[in-house]
Parts: structure tokens; C-alpha cells; sequence
């Protein structure tokens, strides 16, 4: 699953910035990728070049060491990358109010959260929102052009979004911006570290052997 596809449930806003921070992760990929496979080349090379003045056992277990290095550099510089990303994506869904296509987003969020409840509530029973102050002046313009009767109560901090209720708060659907990227973060992380994997490695290692790989090394 791409990363357009997983953030699209986050409607355009989601979808635009996501684009944003494909752009610049890969661009940040390819520095902190090559600069995880250089270092991991280096200890290699150096490790096969002292594994050749030892003898049979010691040099297998200098090289098996230095392959798990190599392999937790590159690992370390890949996450580096996807928590870089993510961190970004956080900052931007945190200003969400500030985009001009926020009240439609909002309006979105609420729908959804609505549809997860209602089907659960008993007949006639009314869904209750959950919002931030800041959005009240946008949600009540919402309520007031659909003619909607469901209360409101604005006493929850969120980037943005809603949780709908049923009355005894027994049936919650968290529809904030925050529960969407902790739901989706699993695949986010899935598909970047895919796309990471699909970056051109570098140069085979010293003895035919890169870092992950586990074949025979020779002397």
C-alpha cells in the first residue's frame, strides 16, 4: 500500500502534504543512506583486513561482528529517515487550521465520525461530538447549515477532527487527526522503509558481501 494510498483517508489536506514529505524524505534518504553505506564499508574493510591476519575462528568471528555492524548502520540510517518523516507529517497535521481547505476537512471528519456511531445507537438516541474550542465557530456553521440537532461539547485538544459519542459514551469513534496518524503510522512506516529498500545500494562489500546479507565471505 503507497503512502498517498494510506493517507488519503486523510482527504486532500493529508493527501498534499504527504507529497510534500515523499519529496523531501527521499531526497534525505539518499544523504543518510549513502552515508550509513560508506561507514558500513569502511568497518567492513577494515574488519576483513585484520580478520586476514588471524587465524581461521577469530576471522569468522571478526567478520560475522563487523556484517552486524554494517547491518545496524544502515538499519539506524533508515530510521532516521522514517522517523524524520513522520515527525515532519506531525508538524504539518498540527497547523492543519491554518490551510484554507481546513473547514472542508473538518467537515469530513465529523461525517465519518457520525457514520461510525450511528449505526450502534439505539432508535431516536442523538450522537454527541467531542471538539476543540478553536473549532467551535467553524462546527457550529456546520450543525446550523445541516440543521443538525447532535450537541457539542468543546473540551478536547486535538490538531483537528472530532470524536463522536453515544449518549452513556459507551460507543466512541475517534475521528481527530491524531487517531488517524496513530492508525496509520504502521503503514507508513511499511511503505517508506519499502520505498527506502528500493533505493540502489551501493557498491558489493570487501569479499562479495553487503550488509544484511548473509553470504560466505572469502578470505
Amino acid at each position: 500500500m503507497s503512502l498517498e494510498g494510506i493517507l488519503a483517508a486523510i482527504r486532500d489536506a493529508g493527501r498534499a502534504r504527504a507529497a510534500q514529505i515523499q519529496a523531501s524524505s527521499e531526497a534525505e534518504a539518499a544523504r543518510i543512506l549513502a552515508d550509513a553505506e560508506a561507514e558500513a564499508e569502511a568497518i567492513y574493510r577494515r574488519a576483513h583486513a585484520a580478520a586476514l591476519q588471524a587465524t581461521a575462528w577469530e576471522r569468522a568471528r571478526t567478520l560475522h561482528r563487523a556484517r552486524l555492524e554494517a547491518m545496524r548502520i544502515v538499519y539506524d540510517g533508515q530510521e532516521a529517515v522514517i522517523t524524520g518523516a513522520l515527525d515532519r507529517l506531525r508538524e504539518r497535521l498540527a497547523r492543519a487550521r491554518s490551510r484554507g481547505d481546513y473547514p472542508a476537512l473538518l467537515a469530513a471528519l465529523v461525517d465519518e465520525a457520525l457514520a461510525a456511531v450511528l449505526p450502534s445507537l439505539v432508535e431516536g438516541e442523538v450522537p454527541h461530538l467531542l471538539a476543540d474550542p478553536r473549532d467551535r465557530e467553524r462546527l457550529e456553521a456546520i450543525r446550523c447549515e445541516r440543521g443538525a440537532a447532535w450537541p457539542v461539547r468543546y473540551e478536547i485538544e486535538t490538531w483537528g477532527g472530532v470524536t463522536a459519542t453515544s449518549a452513556d459514551g459507551a460507543i466512541v469513534a475517534d475521528n481527530t487527526l491524531e487517531s488517524r496518524l496513530a492508525c496509520a503510522a504502521p503503514y507508513l512506516r511499511q511503505s517508506m522503509l519499502a520505498r527506502l529498500e528500493a533505493i540502489p545500494a551501493g557498491e558489493p562489500l570487501a569479499g562479495g558481501s553487503v550488509p544484511g546479507n548473509a553470504a560466505p565471505v572469502g578470505p
